[in-house]
């Protein structure tokens, strides 16, 4: 019966270590995935400033000033990523 005991007490303990490291992993993973959103969100703003910018650019003739377009970039702040 000691054997199996022992046996049985190696095998939970590798368990627990296994899990141990699943819970790792899957953490890494909800990390990645939330900076994955901000990632895309920061995307989405960046390609409609740029849409904007298209439209305005295709319906106007005129020579233009930068500085008019900096309220259409005033919402963009870098999104740190953390791997």
């Amino acid at each position: 019966m000691e054997p199996k005991r022992v046996s049985l007490e190696l095998a939970n303990q590798q368990l627990a270590a296994a899990e141990e490291r699943l819970r790792a992993v899957q953490n890494k993973i909800a990390a990645l995935e939330e900076a994955l959103v901000k990632l895309k969100a920061e995307y989405t703003r960046a390609t409609d400033a740029k849409l904007r910018c298209q439209v305005i650019s295709d319906n106007d003739t005129t020579p233009f000033d930068l500085k008019l377009f900096i309220p259409i970039f005033s919402f963009y702040k870098p999104v740190p990523v953390v791997l």
